[in-house]
């Protein structure tokens, strides 16, 4: 996009603000009288808001004709909808209802004012169309998710030793078999064992014999 369409959009954009800016005012003036006002002895009311207001009023005094204005369309106008901010009639009928709520009628040449407002804005704005497009805002780069995070199990501590583990104290296995020749090594051992012995009480017999018999 080049510079002079750049610059004309510019002065559309301001000239919409503008023209906003003091629409909002008339606005403020109008709450604020409406605030101001002495209160009646009649039951007090559910107050309407102001896009509801303007647009009864706009109605009711046939301000707009032609338009079928409600309060969405109010709500598009001060949000600086392009078509609506330059349309003169809706933009003066907005303008004459806040001073019909704010108790003060606008004179002609004010509401000229806003009509000539109007149109200039909407010149400024077909002009800056007929240059180009306007700049559109540059989105920003998607940003990637967050790896997940997978959670490790804690690992389990080791239980306590029960109450008896305790009393005994460790306990060792005996050492397994390997095989049936070792059980008969020690069948073999213990049968030695058992020979020596019997011997030994003979040997004792015998002395004891002798020593007798002498």
């Amino acid at each position: 996009m080049t510079d002079a369409v750049t610059q004309r959009w510019q002065e559309a954009d301001d000239a919409v603000e503008s023209l906003i800016a003091d629409l909002t005012a008339a606005v403020v003036r109008a709450e604020d009288r409406s605030r101001k006002r002495p209160r009646s002895r009649r039951p007090k009311r559910q107050s309407k808001s102001t896009r509801r207001y303007l647009a009864e009023v706009i109605r009711s005094r046939r301000l707009a004709p032609g338009l079928a204005v409600d309060r969405n369309m109010i709500a598009a106008l001060f949000t600086g909808h392009r078509e609506l901010i330059g349309n003169p009639a809706l933009v003066a009928a907005v303008a004459e209802a806040c001073g019909i709520i704010a108790g003060r009628k606008l004179r002609s040449k004010e509401i000229e004012r806003f009509r000539e407002a109007s149109r200039r804005t909407a010149r400024l704005i077909a002009k800056a169309q007929a240059a180009g497009p306007a700049a559109e805002t540059p989105k920003p780069a998607p940003v990637p998710p967050p790896a997940p995070v997978i959670a490790r199990a804690p690992i389990p501590a080791p239980a306590p030793p029960s109450a008896l583990e305790q009393l005994l104290g460790p306990v060792e296995m005996p050492a397994p078999v390997d095989s049936p020749t070792q059980e008969m090594r020690v069948v073999e051992h213990r049968r030695s064992a058992w020979w020596i012995i019997a011997l030994a009480l003979l040997l004792v017999l015998i002395a004891a014999a002798f020593w007798l018999a002498g």
